[in-house]
């Protein structure tokens, strides 16, 4: 009980409870706007291809491009084209625009082309995901983001993933929310991606192994929805686009660059501070400190190697967050 003379404060809720600028999965990539701003480059020059179930037509999303391979689905219109919401969710983390609200892509002016590989029930042959690739090769995509996996060593999808490689495009995967890493993550050419919490803690459902090459937020990550929507979602299909986020600001610094100077600057620059290679592969992202060490490993890149003894690892203390605390809903058929 107060009295009545005590109640000449107005208290406003969203003064006690202050958000922090840009949410959490940014900062602990070292990639809110403001961590980047010294070093800024014009990510438009680069090209980069989803590979999912669509993008749905946002104002917080720029497309250059929606390409729909799904035969079936041709009648569907671009705004309805995003059945699950899936690849908007992976296109926001990736590229969206900065909302005002601290919902950022790492990369909001790269140029982005949707390629919808998957229909109404996410689902897609194989022969699809192939299709997809040969289309970023015949258009000059630069990179590939491949938020999806299967447990089947699909010779001719390999034999995709090399002829992009060949044409000098960086692909990127989910690693996948089961045991072992998936394809095609698990190909040697692609980066494979796990998933950790805003305690830097891998998450509990991220693939773990040889193949697991990077990790980055994945859990509980605020994103773009349908319909200019919000949502939040687990899965090391939101980790992949901040590695491919990452490659375009870095490859946009200097365009005469190959991909794999980008892929192994993005592994020489992780924070290998949270754990074993087994599940965190070479480090969480950082790319402020990618950035910071730039010129060092242009100096000492070698193609092909991925070993650098002579630049110091990124083993700076992980410095955690406030938990998110997003409700998250989950429906199923029953």
């Amino acid at each position: 009980q107060t009295q009545e003379d005590d109640l000449d404060t107005v208290v406003v809720l969203e003064d006690l409870v202050k958000q922090p600028k840009y949410e959490w999965n940014l900062t602990a990539i070292h990639a809110a706007p403001d961590e980047l701003a010294a070093y800024q480059t014009d990510e438009s020059q680069v090209r980069v291809a989803v590979l999912d179930s669509g993008t749905s037509v946002s104002e917080n999303l720029d497309v250059e491009q929606y390409i729909n391979l799904v035969s079936a689905e041709q009648e569907v219109t671009t705004y309805d084209e995003d059945g699950t919401g899936h690849g908007t969710a992976v296109a926001g983390i990736l590229a969206a625009n900065d909302d005002g609200e601290g919902i950022v892509g790492v990369a909001p002016d790269v140029t982005l082309y949707s390629v919808k590989v998957f229909d109404y029930s996410n689902a897609a042959p194989i022969s699809r995901i192939i299709e997809g690739i040969y289309w970023a090769i015949d258009h000059d995509i630069h990179i590939i983001n491949m938020s999806f996996g299967t447990n089947v060593n699909s010779y001719a999808l390999h034999q995709a993933v090399k002829a992009a490689q060949e044409a000098d495009i960086l692909m990127v995967a989910a690693a996948g929310n089961s045991a072992a890493v998936e394809y095609p993550a698990a190909y040697p050419e692609v980066i494979a991606v796990g998933a950790t919490d805003y305690q830097g803690k891998r998450a509990s459902f991220s693939a773990v192994g040889e193949a697991l090459e990077l990790v980055a937020p994945g859990e509980c990550v605020l994103t773009r929805s349908f319909y200019g929507g919000i949502m939040a979602l687990n899965g090391t299909s939101l980790s992949a686009p901040h590695v491919a986020g990452a490659a375009a600001v870095l490859w946009a610094k200097d365009m005469s660059k190959s991909s794999d100077f980008i892929r192994q600057l993005l592994n020489a620059s992780a924070n290998r501070s949270l754990g074993a290679a087994e599940e965190y592969g070479n480090g969480l992202l950082d790319v402020q400190h990618a950035f910071e060490i730039y010129q060092e490993f242009e100096a000492n890149y070698v193609p092909g190697l991925s070993d650098y003894a002579g630049i110091t690892e990124n083993t700076e203390p992980y410095v955690m967050g406030e938990n998110p605390g997003y409700v998250m809903g989950s429906w199923g058929t029953k």
